[in-house]
């Protein structure tokens, strides 16, 4: 019988998760709950978030959160293959969507570095 993935979820973190509600509404275009902009600050309840939301937005199968029992600093250590290898269908559109949310954290933090001048 097929297992929704926030029971699988919960099962893992269960004293930090409540309910699925908290994190998406049902139309997943509107999330209750906004990740940090900087993936590399990301706890592993916000990296499921992310898969959750990815996963819905996109139509992808369900992903299982024991793939991806890491923080965002785990994630960034990640290449594209070890994506494909956790989510066969969805791997790479995974990778992508991390790497575009990791550049834009970069530049963000670059423009408020104080410009020397000399």
């Amino acid at each position: 019988m097929y297992t929704p993935m926030f029971q699988i979820h919960t099962s893992v973190w269960p004293s930090e998760v409540k309910s699925n509600q908290e994190y998406l509404s049902k139309d997943s275009s509107h999330q209750f709950y906004a990740l940090p902009e900087d993936p590399r600050s990301w706890s592993r309840e916000e990296v499921f978030v992310w898969l959750l939301s990815m996963q819905n937005q996109h139509s992808l199968p369900p992903i299982s959160s024991d793939r991806f029992h890491m923080n965002g600093k785990a994630l960034c250590l990640m290449n594209v293959e070890m994506f494909v290898q956790r989510v066969p269908l969805g791997g790479k559109l995974l990778y992508k969507d991390f790497q575009m949310r990791l550049s834009s954290a970069l530049y963000s933090s670059k423009n408020l570095l104080p410009h020397h001048t000399q």
